[in-house]
């Protein structure tokens, strides 16, 4: 499990399925029974009063499927957010970009609200300008750094939900659109484990990238931007030459805000200097559905070739272990890393997290707080842990991928469920997050007068 967690922030291509094209009801249908009969966390989060609570959100959505004006897409994901589950994922591939110059006309006046102004996204590199048809607020690009990003394409398309919450869909230059929530907040349009908008183009901006510094001479700072396992190179890279640095540091930062997951091998690199004692992986119970061990089969098959005798033994072990659990949970055995030579610097390490570290990054967390000189600071985290990989399934209509996790993680390693919850830090930090760097420094020189 440790090497293939899926990760909803990581961007997913797929080739499109070919096939009969089914109506918006039959695709709906599909989504349900995928959902019903695969994931792990169906039985949890439909138990007791919540079970009519589904019934009565499902009946209202496949009523609402039989209407031809409403979007597929948002249907579907009015289905899945009954789950509150970050790893339960949906994408439409194959959309095209509107590409409509005469949108970009700005209305001006009361009517875009709070959206008004020219917005920059870091993430596509470009500005954004808002403009109002009927009640959607559409985000066309004005200007972009990014020759992938044409001028005139639509890449936000929200709508109001409530008290400066938004909610819509986010379009990608991979051809996909992928519906998230967002909210506004002070001049920034924070789309929840995806991106944050600004009014400006930061100075010297250091959101979403990898960086180390020397603060000086017994403190050092690292930023994880993500642990998604296209940016695996990335993290070993940024440790691996700054080895030296880390090792002389009384005191090391570890910076994991809006870290929105990826896979626990991106900071197997870096862990060891986190280490003091034998440390548990994130284990999970396996749901051992008839879909989930025959997809588990097949993945075997086609990669049997290229494993060693060893890999190819726990292999079969795990596949018969699934076949002998069919219709039940089936917990993998837990693996617990020990590591022979452990570092006395850093001495102390401090972990800033927020709201949007999830995921992975939680992980890398629970692992964390085993281990006698870490401290996690800021605010409480995303809560996307407690169920997991999710298996992505086209569904009848083959521009539709439905991801549904088929693992239910243990608490062996975090007693509490902190689904929608997130785990709690040591030290809570308020306010700019601008000073929460210095806000770490000063924890550490207090814990050490």
């Amino acid at each position: 499990m440790k090497k293939t967690i899926i990760i909803i922030s990581s961007i997913i291509t797929f080739c499109s399925a070919k096939g009969q094209t089914c109506t918006c009801e039959e695709t709906l249908r599909d989504a349900i029974l995928k959902v019903e009969t695969n994931y792990a966390g169906f039985n949890d989060k439909t138990v007791g009063k919540r079970s009519r609570l589904y019934q009565v959100q499902k009946s209202k959505v496949l009523r609402k499927a039989k209407e031809t004006r409403t979007d597929c897409l948002e249907l579907l994901y009015e289905y899945i957010a009954f789950f509150k589950d970050a790893h339960l994922v949906l994408t439409e591939n194959n959309t095209t970009l509107v590409i409509d110059e005469t949108s970009l006309t700005y209305p001006g006046g009361l009517d875009i609200k709070e959206l008004a102004g020219v917005w920059y996204s870091e993430l596509n590199k470009s500005y954004i300008r808002f403009t109002k048809k009927q009640n959607r607020y559409l985000g066309f690009v004005t200007e972009s750094e990014d020759p992938d990003v044409r001028k005139g394409t639509l890449l936000y398309e929200f709508y109001y939900y409530s008290n400066k919450n938004f909610r819509g869909v986010v379009y990608n230059k991979y051809r996909q659109k992928i519906i998230y929530s967002a909210i506004l907040t002070d001049n920034l349009l924070n789309i929840t484990l995806l991106e944050k908008l600004t009014k400006t183009k930061p100075e010297n901006s250091t959101y979403k990238k990898f960086l180390f510094k020397a603060i000086n001479d017994s403190i050092c700072y690292i930023k994880f931007p993500s642990f998604s396992s296209y940016y695996k190179k990335d993290c070993d890279t940024l440790v691996d030459n700054n080895r030296r640095q880390i090792e002389q540091s009384k005191l090391m930062i570890v910076d994991l805000r809006d870290n929105s997951g990826g896979t626990i091998a991106s900071f197997a690199n870096f862990f060891d200097y986190l280490y003091t004692n034998p440390t548990k992986y994130i284990s999970g119970y396996y749901y051992a559905s008839m879909e989930n061990v025959s997809r588990a089969k097949k993945r075997y098959e086609a990669r049997k070739g290229s494993l060693d005798s060893i890999a190819k033994v726990k292999n079969e072990k795990f596949i018969k272990n699934l076949e002998e659990s069919k219709g039940f949970f089936f917990l993998d055995d837990p693996e617990i890393l020990v590591i022979k030579t452990k570092h006395v610097f850093p001495q102390k390490v401090v972990v800033i997290v927020n709201r949007n570290t999830a995921s992975a990054a939680e992980m890398f967390i629970m692992m964390a707080k085993q281990n006698t000189k870490t401290i996690i600071a800021g605010e409480r985290t995303n809560g996307a842990c407690d169920y997991l990989e999710p298996q992505f399934y086209t569904l009848c209509n083959p521009n539709f991928f439905l991801g549904v996790p088929w693992i239910k993680r243990t608490r062996l390693e975090y007693r509490k469920d902190i689904d929608n919850v997130g785990l709690s830090p040591d030290h809570l930090f308020n306010g700019d997050e601008s000073l929460w760097i210095g806000k770490a420094i000063d924890l550490y020189r207090k814990l050490n007068m």
